[in-house]
């Protein structure tokens, strides 16, 4: 059983399901465009077989980690709702060129642009968020 059931704690699957081999995984919104971060964590019963399946599975959509289950809250606020908190800084980078006069269009352009190089620059082997700039 894979839950992707936000605030549901393994202990509560698997009580409801006292069969099932349980592995707790927290995508987020990457997987619309194969850039997803996913987060998993094993339950009692889980096999390496069951983590490697699911490995897979979340990899054909971005990257996986695995990290107990005890950190999924910083999980959800870090990459769950990570993406929520980088819309709202892209729309108040658009706002604030339109305001001194740039067209909507080429402001979200610029916007996404740079949010997406940052990321990518980011990204580079052995480059943290300081080095991205």
């Amino acid at each position: 059983m894979l839950s992707i059931a936000a605030g549901k704690k393994l202990a509560a699957i698997e009580t409801a399901l006292p069969l099932a081999r349980v592995i707790r995984v927290m995508p987020n919104v990457g997987c619309l465009v194969s850039e997803a971060m996913s987060v998993l964590t094993l339950g009692a019963r889980a096999t390496a077989s069951d983590r490697h399946i699911a490995r897979k599975l979340f990899s054909s959509v971005g990257k996986v980690i695995e990290l107990p289950e005890d950190q999924f809250d910083a999980v959800t606020a870090l990459s769950g709702s990570g993406p929520a908190f980088f819309s709202f800084l892209l729309d108040g980078m658009v706002e604030a060129a339109v305001e001194v006069g740039m067209d909507r269009e080429s402001a979200v352009l610029l916007a996404k642009q740079t949010m997406l190089g940052t990321a990518k620059a980011a990204d580079r082997e052995g480059n943290g968020p300081q080095e991205a700039d």
